[in-house]
């Protein structure tokens, strides 16, 4: 059975359920997902039913961590620390370089030419 992975989604769509349940299927159980953007976590489940558009999500691998953070700036990315639903530390803690893969989103909170605009530091 291969072994667990850890990805981390930077930025923000309106499709984020969509992208977590499709990579939910191809994962391998006990997989973790951060989610890294400047969202708070408090907001993130409201956004994810899409205004009660879509269903709870019922992952079976993964396992969803919060972080909050501005991808352009580098002291943010040096360190994740994930965060629950309050917005409170839960002691989680990740770098990059621990991650399996990355995947960065156009982020939908801000308009198309300040999103094309912003890059990683």
């Amino acid at each position: 059975e291969p072994p667990p992975e850890k990805v981390l989604f930077i930025g923000w769509r309106r499709d984020m359920a969509d992208l977590i349940s499709q990579l939910d299927e191809y994962v391998p159980e006990n997989s973790e997902l951060w989610l890294y953007n400047t969202i708070p976590a408090s907001e993130r489940e409201e956004r994810l039913l899409d205004g009660g558009n879509k269903a709870e999500l019922q992952l079976k691998n993964l396992k969803l961590k919060n972080a909050v953070g501005n991808s352009i700036v580098r002291r943010d990315l040096q360190l994740l620390q994930g965060v629950n639903n309050s917005g409170s530390l839960t002691g989680d803690e990740i770098t990059l370089i621990d991650f399996d893969s990355m995947l960065i989103l156009s982020d939908d909170s801000a308009g198309s030419m300040s999103s094309d605009s912003r890059g990683l530091a």
